[in-house]
């Protein structure tokens, strides 16, 4: 009799232990890299008086072939003018320049009328947002594509 309650005690821990002691780690954070090549994939723009707020103002989905590529030297490359200007038309000549993650700006010799304006950005995860100079609201949203190897 003892050795069956000895048996009865013991087989529990058997069945919920076992070998499969996978840990799932939830609401990690993965960092995305600004390093890399970013899609123009949504704009908005607006003048209008009074202002819409930022967060009230959708923006609109386009398809583009417009890219923005943030290299390790501090270069920003576009192969059109979405450095430039908030558009998903794509321009026949890229436009360069230099970023600082200081302040999050670049600016570029390729914009004019403005070659000393700092473009400001922000990054979320794989959303990059571009403002440009404009009077009221004009951000360009892109979508990361790929990494720098």
């Amino acid at each position: 009799m003892k050795k069956i309650f000895i048996l009865l005690a013991v087989f529990p821990l058997f069945i919920f232990c076992n070998s499969n002691d996978d840990v799932v780690v939830e609401n990690e954070e993965v960092q995305v890299s600004l390093l890399g090549t970013w899609l123009y994939i949504a704009g908005r723009d607006n003048n209008d008086a009074p202002p819409i707020p930022p967060d009230e103002l959708p923006f609109i989905e386009y398809y583009s072939e417009n890219t923005v590529t943030f290299n390790a030297d501090s270069t920003i490359v576009s192969n059109s003018a979405s450095l430039c200007f908030n558009t998903h038309i794509k321009y026949p000549n890229g436009t360069q320049g230099v970023y600082t993650l200081v302040d999050s700006t670049y600016n570029s010799n390729d914009c004019l009328p403005y070659p000393n304006y700092r473009y400001h950005f922000t990054q979320t995860d794989s959303i990059l947002i571009i403002s440009y100079p404009y009077n009221g609201i004009s951000e360009g949203k892109f979508k990361k594509i790929a990494d720098i190897e």
